[in-house]
């Protein structure tokens, strides 16, 4: 189990998105990883199988992706891939999710069967994309400060470490 965390808009001290990401140790206390590329900065905790890989980059380092979860379908989708001249290099399941995003664009979700939360990064586009199982086994939680900041992360109490977002209650 591993979890995400992260925010895009304005730069924040490099000691928020690691508080965000630390909130989500009981996830997995072996590994962190961490990606910013300005206006778009993401991590994941998780144990090391999961986050050692990750971010996963395409090859021109122009999209990344950042995975939590479990696919049942991998295997398939991996030979699926392979048929349209798709190989993996690794066997990161982020990096799978990634060659689904160069190949299907935002409907790659629709291949995947499973429990997943993922993040893409796509620099070239100008575009992120957030997304979690059907079903919300692997949840997502986002919010939008003041600002205009997006904040999302796979438990709440990672969210409320920006000190954009404030627990408010609302009547």
């Amino acid at each position: 189990m591993a979890g995400i965390a992260g925010y895009f808009g304005q730069a924040q001290a490099p000691e928020v998105l690691q508080a965000m990401v630390r909130k989500l140790a009981h996830r997995g206390r072996d590994g962190e990883s961490f990606y910013h590329a300005n206006p778009v900065f993401m991590g994941i905790r998780g144990i090391a199988a999961d986050s050692e890989d990750q971010p996963a980059y395409s090859h021109d380092d122009s999209i990344a992706v950042l995975f939590s979860g479990d696919i049942s379908n991998v295997a398939a989708l991996r030979e699926h891939l392979s048929r349209k001249g798709i190989h993996c290099r690794t066997d990161s399941v982020a990096e799978l999710v990634l060659h689904l995003y160069e190949a299907y664009g935002i409907n790659l979700a629709a291949h995947l069967r499973g429990r997943f939360v993922f993040a893409v990064h796509d620099t070239l586009k100008d575009f992120v994309f957030l997304c979690r199982d059907r079903l919300g086994q692997e949840p997502l939680y986002y919010t939008t400060t003041q600002s205009g900041d997006l904040v999302f992360g796979s438990e709440i109490k990672a969210v409320l470490e920006h000190p954009g977002v404030q627990a408010v209650p609302d009547m």
